[in-house]
């Protein structure tokens, strides 16, 4: 049978470079018997996973068997397999992911003799969500951080509670776990567990990154936002990209515009307090195993 690895993000890990250096490198993969896919393909035509799994028609079997082309390992990257982190919305969010297990259970319940490993990328919580804050400005929603902060999960779930759902499907036989903040350390070795062995990839070096907002930016457009507040945030969100670019462009993240950060010093602490507790109890999963730089 194929062995089936799944890179699932999570966003705002680094996952488009690693992609990239994958997709860079696919001739090597197949080359070591490793069939790969990632958004590049999986989201041509308005399509996701689901479809390419098959997971409405409920044959990801042979589904799984037509990606792989023959090859011994199928590696599907593709951070949005676990939804999205955190919907814009009028209610609290109770969980952070609360949607991602469900394909990986759809394709287990439908196809339950396929084994899956589980590789995932987590990283410090009060850097996560204000990136999650800063891209969810550049996608149009133009809401302050404290509205934002206070309907997200941030202050009642975390990694273990997204980890622990993957853990109890059957399916899942192994879950990698590496931290966002050691990833330029740790490249070749998860390139080597998502793949299988140890194959000659030199990492690709970066070249503009994701790059947020900075404090002046995010004023720009919090302004804009007082003026024209809209009476529905997702009709007003596609009009209001171009202005979010633009007060990037404008006020770009450096020297003379300090990047954006909401956080006071003793949030700070906290989360990296609960970020390394929260990664010993992902340690302690049977099925875990954690990357170490």
């Amino acid at each position: 049978m194929t062995e089936l690895v799944i890179h699932a993000g999570v966003h705002k890990t680094a996952t488009t470079h690693l992609q990239a250096m994958l997709r860079r490198f696919e001739g090597k993969l197949n080359d070591a018997g490793v069939s790969y896919l990632d958004p590049k393909q999986i989201r041509q035509n308005g399509q996701d996973i689901a479809d390419h799994l098959q997971l409405e028609t409920g044959d990801p079997a042979d589904a799984i068997a037509q990606l792989a082309q023959g090859r011994r390992r199928l590696l599907i990257s593709e951070e949005n397999i676990l939804r999205m982190p955190h919907q814009m919305s009028t209610k609290k969010a109770r969980q952070l992911y609360a949607r991602g297990h469900w394909h990986l259970r759809s394709l287990a319940f439908l196809n339950p003799s396929q084994k899956m490993t589980v590789a995932i990328s987590v990283r410090d919580y009060a850097s996560f969500f204000r990136s999650l804050y800063t891209q969810a400005l550049l996608g149009g929603f133009f809401t302050s951080f404290d509205e934002f902060i206070g309907l997200s999960s941030y202050d009642v779930c975390g990694w273990p509670d997204l980890i622990s759902r993957i853990h109890h499907l059957d399916a899942v036989e192994r879950i990698v776990v590496w931290r966002y903040e050691e990833y330029g350390d740790l490249t070749r070795h998860i390139v080597r567990e998502l793949v299988g062995v140890d194959i000659p990839i030199a990492p690709k070096k970066t070249g503009t990154p994701h790059v947020g907002l900075s404090a002046k930016a995010v004023d720009v457009l919090m302004a804009h936002q007082a003026k024209d507040p809209g009476e529905n945030r997702r009709k007003h969100k596609i009009p209001r990209r171009p202005i979010a670019e633009a007060a990037r462009q404008q006020f770009p993240t450096g020297q003379d515009y300090p990047k954006y950060d909401p956080w006071l010093p003793a949030e700070l602490r906290a989360s990296r307090q609960r970020y390394e507790a929260d990664m010993e109890t992902i340690a302690a999963m049977s099925k875990v195993e954690v990357l170490k730089a």
